[in-house]
């Protein structure tokens, strides 16, 4: 049983669509605070290799299929100082399902094992976040700005991410060990 990975020679066509809503909510407490709530959901393409791999004779290729990102979002945008000084908050969580991620992976053909590199799914993941922007115009010339965020981000599929590499380097753990 030989797993063969050839150029992609074949016009493979994989065709899919979806619904991506967006809706937004402002309420304007005074002229100069405004809270909003927003849902969105986002999708990055499925991504089907330059690849084909033969599996026992018949083509089998690697296929990525789309990667779903559901967004929540509540902030604030405030104006202080007669305009000259900006505040917005924001906290947000996104869960994306169908994650995916680009992987070299070992294959074993004919000539021997060779390496490919193609877009895998990898299973579900959160993130949830803060952001905090402050602009203040302080001189007719001069404007200061600050800008920060945090993310803290898991994976929530269950199952350990297993990648395939020859190091560990710039990874922690142990080369083959589950990733999370």
């Amino acid at each position: 049983n030989y797993v063969t990975a050839v150029p992609n020679a074949a016009k493979e066509v994989r065709k899919e669509s979806d619904f991506l809503p967006r809706a937004t909510v402002n309420y304007q407490i005074t002229p100069d605070n405004i809270v909003y709530g927003l849902v969105s959901r986002g999708l990055k393409s499925g991504r089907l290799s330059n690849l084909n791999v033969i599996v026992n004779g018949q083509p089998d290729f690697v296929y990525a299929t789309p990667e779903t990102l559901d967004n929540f979002e509540i902030g604030s945008k405030n104006t202080f100082w007669e305009g000259r000084a900006l505040l917005n908050v924001a906290i947000y969580r996104a869960d994306v399902t169908d994650q995916q991620i680009v992987s070299t992976q070992d294959v074993l053909t004919s000539a021997g094992a060779r390496l490919i590199t193609a877009a895998f799914n990898i299973g579900e993941s959160r993130v949830n976040g803060a952001e905090l922007e402050v602009t203040v115009k302080a001189f007719d010339r001069w404007t200061f700005g600050l800008g920060l965020g945090y993310e803290d981000q898991e994976f929530t599929n269950g199952n350990p991410v297993v990648l395939q590499a020859s190091t560990s380097n710039l990874f922690p753990g142990v080369t083959g060990a589950p990733v999370v």
